[in-house]
């Protein structure tokens, strides 16, 4: 649904794609969609808080944050806390930070068994406190498929046609003992990924690449304060690829006064996409900024801060509703600091529908915030 003008080098071409867009199967039918399974989730935290503060006879609720235990270095919460305010909003429940009732929660790697094939799950667990910072109540959501690698930072190559065992196994090992590969710039699932990110710092009117290295398993790059970065999304495959781009858990639409949250950007089979910031409307994408983390797209969000931010972009094939769909997806149908929000870019976007089929694979790059 959004791709820039022509303005940008050519390479520069973007789409963004709502992924409920005309044609797209529901969470329901492609359970491996990513973040719309999410924004399921929260849609039940949603409901069921709503049902315990009509019990409890309040009317007002303070989200505070969603954390992951440390060994994952994830900053995913920031997604999480955004799409349960969202939807707690929708069912007319008042958040705001000055009000008796409290919600904290945290996500995990779950054991539950999927009601899915080959997907593994992450376990949203939430608490509901009252002005004495006593339980109320307290309650446990799992996300499956890729959504579990990426609010959790995971890096893992998904073919397709993989069997659901192997596809499973993938994506766990992806989560609990990840193996990224980088190739000269780039940051892939595998050497041989046809996927991959580049991050790539501007300096002047020109941007030169940051490379990354790589430790216990996970990719890294240093940004230092007062940068500003543009991320490469690469798709070497011979389709287009719809990816679902979010810096410090924030999708790069988190701030669109357009309310299309939940698009992806589409990457044309071979070439590649800068992804200059964040995106506010068609004609208004605002660089993406390392900063102070109060003035910082998360701290803007009230998200906590952390030591390590997270770049992940989850990539899937894209096809046209009156297209076919390609031949091997399967079953398809038609605190320091942080990234915060800069001057304009240029980058301008038009929208289109598409069809996204299954996540192929899931790539992360994390950066050190620094004083």
């Amino acid at each position: 649904m959004l791709k820039p003008s022509a303005l940008l080098k050519t390479v520069a071409f973007a789409i963004c794609i709502g992924i409920f867009a005309p044609g797209v199967s529901t969470a329901e039918e492609t359970p491996d969609i990513g973040f719309a399974r999410l924004e399921e989730a929260a849609k039940r935290i949603a409901s069921h808080v709503s049902e315990v503060m009509r019990e409890q006879k309040q009317t007002a609720i303070i989200v505070g944050d969603f954390t992951a235990p440390p060994r994952l270095k994830a900053s995913g919460g920031t997604g999480v806390r955004q799409l349960v305010i969202k939807a707690m909003k929708a069912e007319k429940i008042d958040v705001r930070d000055a009000a008796q009732f409290q919600m904290v929660g945290s996500f995990a790697n779950s054991e539950e068994e999927s009601r899915f094939d080959g997907e593994i799950g992450v376990q949203v667990k939430a608490q509901l406190l009252d002005e004495n910072d006593r339980e109320v109540d307290k309650f446990n959501i799992t996300v499956f498929g890729a959504a579990a690698l990426q609010i959790t930072g995971g890096t893992a190559e998904l073919p397709p046609k993989a069997n659901a065992d192997d596809r499973k196994q993938f994506q766990n090992e992806g989560l609990k003992k990840p193996q990224a590969a980088n190739s000269g710039n780039e940051t892939r699932a595998t050497a041989d990924s046809l996927f991959g990110v580049e991050i790539r710092v501007k300096q002047g009117a020109d941007d030169v690449p940051r490379k990354p290295s790589l430790v216990a398993g996970r990719s890294f790059v240093q940004l230092e304060k007062s940068e500003k970065y543009i991320v490469r999304l690469h798709n070497r495959s011979s389709n287009d690829a719809a990816v679902l781009l979010t810096v410090d858990g924030l999708t790069n639409f988190a701030f669109s006064i357009e309310g299309n949250f939940g698009s992806q950007v589409i990457v044309p089979a071979g070439r590649f996409v800068d992804v200059t910031g964040w995106y506010f409307a068609a004609d208004d994408t605002r660089v993406f900024l390392i900063t102070s983390y109060p003035e910082s797209g998360a701290g803007k969000k009230g998200i906590p801060t952390s030591s390590v931010g997270v770049i992940t972009a989850t990539f899937a094939a894209s096809w046209k509703p009156d297209a076919t769909a390609p031949s091997d997806e399967v079953g398809a149908r038609g605190a320091d600091t942080a990234t915060g929000i800069g001057e304009r870019t240029g980058q301008r976007w038009i929208s289109e529908p598409r069809v996204i089929g299954k996540p192929r694979s899931v790539v992360s790059v994390r950066y050190n915030r620094t004083e």
